[in-house]
């Protein structure tokens, strides 16, 4: 890469204001965003609605096996792309209530209406409906929430350079390369909270390299870690498709070809996983990878502001909630979308295509007429307000605690 590459890479990093990223959107990210939405989405469709028993030939396998390997890649990608902002800002209670509120004022009401109308709706889904902090399949959220509390501790350890470095390096060793190589996903035992602060430490770290704000001379593990960085854009790209494109064909042959001959493969895997979809859980190292290089890909591209852009980027997550609620699991593919009467046609992928669509249409109009108008009235309320004043204060700097 040029000096002038290089150069141009940096100045637009520091073209970021240090506290008013979240204000300013860039459409690069919104439409990164956009993409890992529906890489969730489809993936999700294809492993929850169970097409896969409607499919006829082996093309269409293919292709909703190339969908499904998708949601955890897209999670990785929201987390970075949170915490590039994240890393710069500081706490602001109210960026979490309203995201909590969001949650629950779709999940509640759907979960009740679901209760009344759908048959299947048993009291475990009702509970995580009416609590949707109790775990699968909205954890996402839940987690970013725990993000967002920890944001003031980690931007704290971002100041200083080698603690930062080392956390990465043994994070990464105990949460991604040893469950990895050992095919044990179990040392995953810190659980998806910690992985999320890991991948911000990550963010972090690669921004305020970028931008040099670690002057000096490097440590090893600086200069370790300074290898993941992949400044030109075109082969940060090639090395996301080629990392997509090995754990697609690996998972192929064990699926069809190892796993028939030797079933016993998967016996020691955790959670019901096979070893087809092993190597694609957010903290394997492929899957790890391919977030990661994709996001350096965006850093190094330029995108035109775009308002239309910017405009869907703020639906991603009533998307992802709208999907997820659980008292519409598996309902909504079955019932609304009607898997079943199209699943086997050989426009199934055209129609798969619509469901994403679909959820936009519906996030923009229900945010519109009903979650939008609810929140402003909320945030005027003392309720709302004594809590924000409560959680600034206890999450904020000491600066802030003493202002407020």
């Amino acid at each position: 890469m040029g000096r002038n590459q290089r150069e141009g890479v940096r100045e637009e990093v520091k073209q970021v204001p240090k506290q008013e990223g979240l204000k300013h959107r860039d459409s690069r990210f919104e439409l990164l965003r956009i993409a890992a939405m529906l890489m969730i989405v489809l993936g999700h469709f294809a492993t929850q609605s169970g097409i896969f028993s409607e499919l006829r030939g082996a093309s269409y396998h293919a292709f909703y096996y190339f969908i499904s390997l998708g949601p955890r890649i897209g999670v990785d990608l929201f987390v970075m792309i949170g915490a590039w902002f994240l890393s710069d800002s500081d706490f602001r209670a109210r960026r979490l209530l309203d995201l909590y509120l969001r949650l629950f004022l779709y999940c509640v009401p759907i979960t009740i209406l679901g209760k009344l109308f759908l048959p299947d709706v048993g009291a475990e889904a009702l509970v995580r409906g009416i609590l949707p902090f109790s775990g699968s399949p909205l954890w996402f959220v839940s987690c970013y929430i725990m993000l967002l509390m920890a944001g003031p501790l980690l931007n704290y350890a971002l100041s200083f350079r080698l603690l930062t470095e080392r956390l990465i390096l043994t994070g990464l060793v105990l949460i991604c390369l040893i469950p990895t190589f050992t095919l044990r996903n179990d040392y995953f035992f810190l659980g998806e909270e910690i992985w999320f602060m890991l991948l911000y430490l990550l963010t972090g770290y690669l921004k305020r390299s970028l931008r040099g704000d670690y002057p000096g001379e490097r440590t090893w593990e600086g200069r370790f870690l300074s290898r993941l960085i992949i400044r030109r854009a075109g082969i940060a790209y090639l090395l996301s498709a080629a990392c997509y494109l090995s754990l697609f064909f690996f998972g192929l042959f064990v699926s069809d070809v190892l796993l028939p001959a030797f079933p016993a493969l998967s016996a020691g895997l955790k959670d019901g996983l096979n070893l087809a979809f092993y190597f694609v859980n957010m903290n394997m190292l492929p899957a790890f990878l391919c977030a990661l290089f994709l996001f350096e890909g965006v850093l190094g591209s330029r995108v035109h502001y775009s308002r239309f852009i910017n405009f869907l980027g703020r639906k991603t997550f009533t998307v992802y909630i709208l999907h997820q609620i659980p008292a519409l699991l598996p309902s909504i593919w079955l019932l609304l979308f009607r898997t079943g009467s199209w699943g086997a046609s050989p426009f199934s992928p055209f129609f798969t295509a619509l469901i994403p669509a679909a959820l936009f249409a519906a996030a923009i109009v229900l945010d519109l007429v009903y979650a939008e108008p609810l929140l402003s009235v909320l945030a005027r309320s003392g309720f709302y307000r004594r809590a924000e004043r409560w959680m600034q204060s206890f999450f904020g700097k000491p600066d802030e605690r003493s202002a407020s």
